[in-house]
């Protein structure tokens, strides 16, 4: 995390970043833009980055990190950052969306007969949103043991589909995702999934939802993009969850 060392398993201020943090969001309040506050500070940045530092908000302290500017530092910031929005008429560009809470799962020949009730009960419940994904074995297992014909996952499919639209019919709320990249092939089997008139060859129109429906945590805290190839985008000891999911690198 920018302004900070991790000495010992502590969070611990580094005196020079912090010093540069404390430069940008006053050369922000006295009225410079946010690049003119970075070169000011001596670290020429790109608007991106320093819009990040202004609204990491954990610069005010947390029960791990230290406090670097005060609550007042950062809510004046927050207001000019703001009211400049406004003024420019992109205010929901500043407006953070709302992240919601997931019920996901994984499915395998092992308890793929347990999906019925399962799909029954978040939808009983009203969860935000409901996805599975097929299980990928680890480096000490044998796949066939966990391995689902492709006909059988289809009907799995199958079946999945016709209880989400059951629910959906009798007032359910919940998002049931259609995470599993082979969901395309079937709903594009029912008729559902189109691929437009006037596509573009080199396009990709529908596929797996890596990075936009869900990431992966390790217990290290490093996070992924995807567990099933190299995609690690950070480490939520060092950035916040938010930041990691709306950044760049995701």
């Amino acid at each position: 995390m920018y302004g900070y060392k991790i000495i010992n398993g502590k969070a611990v201020i580094d005196e020079q970043e912090a010093g540069i943090i404390i430069s940008i969001f006053n050369g922000y309040i006295s009225g410079l833009s946010m690049k003119a506050a970075a070169a000011n500070a001596g670290v020429p940045m790109q608007h991106s980055a320093v819009k990040r530092i202004l609204m990491r908000d954990i610069y005010i302290g947390t029960d791990y990190y230290p406090a670097i500017i005060s609550r007042e530092t950062f809510a004046k910031a927050t207001g000019k950052r703001l009211h400049r929005a406004n003024q420019h008429g992109c205010e929901k560009r500043y407006t953070a969306p709302p992240m919601y809470c997931a019920i996901m799962s994984t499915v395998s020949s092992m308890n793929m007969g347990d999906f019925p009730q399962m799909i029954d009960l978040v939808a009983e419940k009203n969860v935000d949103v409901f996805a599975f994904g097929r299980y990928c074995s680890t480096s000490d297992q044998k796949s066939e043991e966990y391995h689902i014909e492709p006909t059988a996952y289809r009907d799995f499919l199958d079946m999945c589909y016709k209880r989400f639209q059951y629910h959906k019919a009798n007032g359910c709320t919940t998002t049931f995702q259609y995470k599993d990249h082979l969901w395309t092939l079937y709903l594009y089997e029912q008729g559902v999934f189109k691929i437009p008139e006037n596509h573009e060859p080199d396009k990709i129109y529908d596929g797996c939802h890596c990075g936009i429906g869900h990431m992966t945590i390790l217990p290290t805290g490093d996070v992924y993009a995807c567990r099933r190839m190299e995609s690690k985008i950070g480490n939520v000891f060092d950035t916040p969850m938010y930041e990691l999911f709306v950044g760049a690198d995701l």
